[in-house]
């Protein structure tokens, strides 16, 4: 920037010893005017260095060492005033404008303006330069450290000489007041603004906050309805196991008495699917096999042998989980799949395992899903076959209650794969143990 803007190039000199030729006041000013934005433009890149700097730094330190980060940012003015000496030979005098301009830069970073944008800070930064420019140019001001630069005290000078102390004074004090004015009423915009979207930010942080106090209430309201549910359920099962208990006692076919028997463990399935039902982290050891056969006595509505093919290689393993709501999940999963089949539609159901995991492997031959509604598959409310959309939600709420993950793979008109992972230790995985 020295080499660009400088003396010789606004030709200050010539403007000076004109006014003076002609004891010309006007040009006075206007050489003035012409050496304040000459330091204006120069140190612009310095100070908005230093400022961008420390705002950038101070939010990746704790608030106890933000204040240390922007004086470190605000130590760049100085060095920088060194360092253009020591290579151009062009010397910034570090005075008191300067300082005080490091201060008010420092009181906008440190104040919250987070949520305005740098170059709306900028604009603010860049009036206060103008503006406090003009200080040095008042000539009353020199032996209280302002306008110590060479060009400063010589243009002072010439005003001393001209008898021109006053004007020069009313000019400068006319164009601070202006330009720092402007910058105060941008401060106040900038504060204003940032208030604004505090607030907008706070609403809807608010909103966020009532939307989910009231889906708490909802849950609530549902958790205690399921609970009466449960009672209502439990208490005829109740009923009829002490019913199926008192007449197998007094039975003394032992036909009757087993199928008592197996009305009393029907009834106690019953009791345990029920409990499951109610809480979801009840856990209880299942074996992979009845979990299938689970899935499968929930779609005899279809020709299942012609559609559907499972291929455990797990076979007799057993896994900690809840099996109500684990075979639901994976029932939503094939509805899914068999929506999608059109003619000579095959669904094939592999259960296998690898060195950490079990994997659940859903595969047909359907449709297909689009790349775009692929990416939005797991929104809630969004579904491709215009239902309520909350089937993969489900699912994906059952699989992350059992610490596991879910893929979907898919191709347009060639099909669609679900890929259902579980951590071996965590679902307590044990492998068939009946050949041994």
């Amino acid at each position: 920037m020295p080499w660009i803007v400088n003396v010789e190039n606004l030709k200050i000199y010539d403007s000076l010893y004109l006014s003076i030729e002609n004891n010309d006041q006007g040009l006075l000013i206007i050489t003035s005017f012409k050496l304040v934005l000459m330091n204006a433009i120069r140190i612009l890149p310095v100070y908005m260095a230093s400022f961008t700097f420390a705002e950038l730094m101070k939010d990746y330190f704790l608030e106890k060492r933000q204040k240390l980060v922007i004086l470190m940012g605000m130590m760049l003015i100085p060095i920088s005033y060194f360092l253009i000496d020591l290579f151009l030979n062009v010397r910034y005098d570090f005075g008191v404008t300067s300082m005080f301009m490091m201060i008010i830069i420092f009181a906008l970073v440190v104040n919250d303006f987070s949520r305005i944008s740098l170059v709306k800070k900028a604009a603010f930064v860049i009036l206060i330069i103008i503006g406090l420019q003009w200080v040095d140019i008042i000539p009353s001001l020199t032996s209280y450290g302002f306008g110590r630069g060479e060009v400063s005290f010589d243009v002072k000078q010439a005003a001393r000489f001209m008898n021109a102390e006053e004007a020069m004074t009313f000019a400068a004090i006319l164009f601070v007041t202006i330009f720092v004015f402007n910058a105060l009423m941008v401060l106040k915009l900038l504060k204003d603004q940032n208030k604004t979207i505090q607030t907008l930010e706070e609403n809807a942080k608010m909103e966020i906050e009532l939307r989910e106090i009231k889906l708490q209430s909802l849950r609530a309201r549902s958790l205690e309805e399921m609970q009466n549910l449960v009672h209502d359920l439990k208490s005829p099962l109740t009923s009829i196991q002490a019913l199926v208990s008192l007449s197998d006692m007094m039975v003394e076919d032992n036909t009757v008495s087993g199928y008592m028997k197996k009305i009393i463990g029907s009834v106690d399935q019953l009791n345990v699917m029920i409990t499951e039902i109610l809480h979801e982290n009840k856990r209880h050891k299942t074996c992979i096999e009845d979990l299938m056969r689970s899935v499968l006595s929930h779609l005899s509505n279809i020709d299942d042998d012609k559609i559907i093919t499972f291929d455990n290689q797990l076979g007799l393993a057993s896994i900690k989980i809840n099996k109500i709501r684990f075979t639901r999940m994976i029932i939503n999963l094939i509805n899914n799949s068999l929506n999608s089949l059109g003619v000579d539609g095959r669904i094939v159901i592999s259960i296998f395992e690898n060195t950490d995991y079990i994997c659940f492997e859903i595969n047909d031959n359907g449709k297909g899903i689009e790349p775009d509604q692929l990416e939005k598959i797991r929104e809630p409310g969004f579904s491709t076959s215009g239902s309520s959309g909350i089937g993969l939600r489900y699912v994906e709420t059952v699989i992350n209650n059992h610490h596991g993950t879910f893929r979907i793979d898919s191709k347009v008109n060639v099909g669609t794969r679900v890929i259902l992972t579980l951590d071996k230790e965590r679902v307590k995985y044990e492998k068939d143990i009946s050949n041994r």
